[in-house]
């Protein structure tokens, strides 16, 4: 898990208006029942593709100015493309199901809320010169067989990430040239 995508989803509980708390490691089903309404967040497998590219330019960052006068410019290289899971369960019990699951034409459900935060944060960028995608993948609602009222709205969250590493590369802004006239040469 990184810090940068469960600041993301505790966020997203906030937007949305979601009274319980939010655990990050996921509990037994009886200790989760004690907590509802909560929300849990559950990491799935990473998935890591190594990035052929020697140099992907997602930004160019600003130059750096040398003790000797010449700038160097920095690039971002990402080594690997990472594509992290999570799913976002949110737990509830007896009559909120009504009015936080069901969506209706006047009033959106939960999923909805959380597919509209998505939708207008598609985009982390965490104080890095790259920004990480967001996307959703599946989403439900499951009920719980036993008769106790209890729910589970869920939706996996994406993020699309990768492994970076900033590379500086000298520029001849800011540095001396020495022009030196042209040599002829002569044809036999």
């Amino acid at each position: 898990m990184r810090k940068a995508h469960i600041d993301y989803i505790k966020n997203m509980r906030s937007a949305i208006g979601f009274p319980g708390k939010c655990l990050e490691i996921a509990r037994r089903g009886e200790q989760i029942e004690q907590l509802i309404p909560v929300c849990v967040i559950s990491s799935r497998n990473v998935v890591n593709n190594l990035d052929a590219r020697v140099k992907n330019r997602l930004l160019r960052l600003p130059a750096l100015q040398n003790p000797d006068g010449t700038k160097s410019l920095r690039y971002v290289v990402r080594h690997f493309k990472q594509e992290y899971r999570y799913q976002v369960a949110f737990w509830l019990r007896g009559d909120a199901i009504v009015s936080e699951l069901l969506s209706e034409t006047s009033a959106e459900g939960l999923i909805d809320l959380v597919l509209r935060y998505v939708s207008l944060n598609q985009y982390i960028n965490d104080g890095v010169p790259y920004q990480i995608g967001v996307d959703v993948g599946a989403s439900g609602i499951l009920s719980d067989e036993s008769g106790d009222d209890i729910f589970k709205a869920y939706v996996e969250i994406i993020f699309r990430d990768g492994l970076y590493e900033e590379e500086s590369v000298e520029a001849l802004s800011g540095g001396t040239l020495e022009i030196v006239p042209p040599v002829e040469i002569e044809h036999l």
